[in-house]
């Protein structure tokens, strides 16, 4: 703590330090999105009204790909028009242009202009006429946002209208930028096969449970750890699955193939073959058969030795194999994670080796 620059002393000469109550991270994605309702076909084709999320974006920003995403069907159609029309207006300046460089200084004010003239004409195509009829330049445009369908709504919106109330538009719109932890639940059906589940936070659930405010309550009711972030329990059809393990980015993990005690069986350096480390926790949502929605979390590890680059390396799918290729990042989903979990399994001492709990 500072005060006009010096720092402030306790009675016992000890510097004081602020505690603050925040989170480390960020919370969530910066862009805000608007939330719309479209009467659109579903997979029967019968027209079915659906909540599409859009952001504004500026037009010289939009790649032709992404035209078709515009919201406005009028403003569409006269983006794809100029679109087409702009490449043909840019040949000219290109011809203009070599022109000026082989061209006599008499005459090259008249080329400059004409490549101004065509320049002005192709900000009149991305125009839209006012009440005048006076062309009107359009700067920015709305557009679907197809990857964004389940976003976190923030905070609700502080003007609200009471007459025609939308409850899809009362809240701001934002995308999760990274999650705290993820719970992995397991247990055994009748038959003896494993059966998992999860739970995923993100950093904005877990920054509001983790406040001083909130853990002085969970104090008094005698909550410790990840109680009350994360169920101990969850229900998985006729299944009631007890709480397995938390796991964060940079948990270590070690993949075993039919059975956890084969890892034990093998010497050291056996078992550092399948020691891998944690680098991405998220969830994906699939929709099935009469639109019954599967939903799956995706681990993704990297090879605890691994020196590329992670932009050079691939993530390979699929469940583990002791006799497989070497993968320096895979991808498992949770029904997949065969692993003994570190801190819960397995200890890694200083001096690198794995130590069984």
């Amino acid at each position: 703590l500072r005060k006009r620059g010096k720092v402030v002393k306790d009675t016992n000469g000890n510097s004081v330090y602020l505690r603050g109550d925040t989170v480390r991270g960020s919370l969530h994605k910066e862009t805000f999105y608007g939330a719309i309702e479209k009467e659109l076909p579903n997979k029967k084709g019968e027209p079915e009204k659906q909540i599409k999320y859009v952001v504004r974006k500026p037009l010289d920003s939009l790649d032709d790909a992404n035209v078709k995403n515009i919201v406005d069907d009028k403003v569409r159609e006269i983006v794809e028009k100029a679109r087409i029309e702009e490449k043909e207006l840019k040949k000219e300046i290109e011809k203009a242009e070599k022109m000026l460089k082989k061209a006599e200084e008499h005459e090259e004010p008249a080329l400059k202009e004409k490549m101004a003239e065509i320049k002005q004409e192709i900000q009149r195509l991305y125009s839209l006429p006012n009440k005048n009829g006076e062309p009107v330049p359009i700067k920015k445009v709305r557009v679907y946002t197809p990857t964004v369908t389940n976003p976190i709504h923030l905070k609700p919106h502080r003007d609200r209208s009471e007459k025609a109330p939308k409850p899809y538009k009362e809240h701001y719109h934002v995308t999760n930028d990274g999650n705290y932890l993820m719970a992995i639940y397991e247990g055994k059906d009748e038959k003896g096969s494993v059966k998992r589940d999860f739970e995923i936070r993100t950093n904005l659930e877990a920054g509001k449970f983790y406040k001083l405010s909130v853990k002085k309550d969970l104090k008094t009711q005698g909550l410790k750890g990840y109680e009350g972030l994360v169920p101990i329990t969850k229900a998985n059809g006729k299944l009631v699955l007890p709480l397995r393990a938390v796991i964060k980015i940079g948990t270590m993990v070690i993949l075993w193939e039919k059975e956890p005690e084969e890892v034990w069986k093998l010497e050291q350096a056996e078992i550092k073959n399948r020691l891998y480390k944690i680098i991405g926790l998220s969830n994906q949502k699939i929709k099935g058969n009469q639109n019954k929605t599967y939903e799956f979390a995706t681990i993704v590890m990297r090879y605890q030795q691994e020196a590329t680059q992670a932009t050079e390396l691939k993530t390979m799918d699929g469940v583990f194999s002791s006799d497989e290729a070497y993968k320096a990042q895979r991808k498992l989903n949770h029904n997949q994670f065969n692993a003994l979990i570190e801190g819960v399994d397995f200890r890694i001492s200083v001096l690198g080796k794995i130590v069984r709990l």
